[in-house]
């Protein structure tokens, strides 16, 4: 599994690289997609659905987040990068949710930035990869 994520995230030239990044790009734009679609009140029914995408996809990024930290050469490289800051800002605010933390919950507007992600990684190799 680790020399999957390996070269699924960052060699380019795997075949492991286009399937990893295509899943991660829909994971993304369903989960902006259930966030623009919450805000509508004549959708207030679906809210369970909405926050049950909400965590999956949550959960995904995740999973994403400590995998790409953990099959990363430059590990603090990564973290400390605008695509590592990125990903963790991308997930914080659900969790911090579970606080008394709600305000933070519009920061996860932010995921429309791992769109921009899902772009650049496919053209851009990483130094800290």
């Amino acid at each position: 599994m680790f020399k999957f994520l390996q070269e699924g995230f960052n060699n380019h030239r795997s075949k492991q690289f286009v399937p990893v990044h295509i899943f991660l790009t829909a994971v993304t734009v369903i989960a902006v997609a259930s966030l623009i679609l919450e805000d509508f009140s004549s959708l207030g029914t679906y809210s369970s659905i909405f926050l049950t995408i909400e965590w999956a996809t949550v959960i995904m990024f995740t999973f994403e987040y400590l995998a790409r930290i953990v099959t990363a050469r430059k590990k603090l490289t990564y973290v400390f990068s605008f695509w590592g800051l990125l990903d963790l800002v991308s997930i914080l605010p659900t969790f911090l949710g579970l606080g008394d933390w709600a305000f933070l919950k519009s920061l996860r507007v932010i995921r429309f930035f791992k769109i921009m992600r899902s772009l650049h990684v496919s053209n851009i190799p990483e130094d800290y990869s």
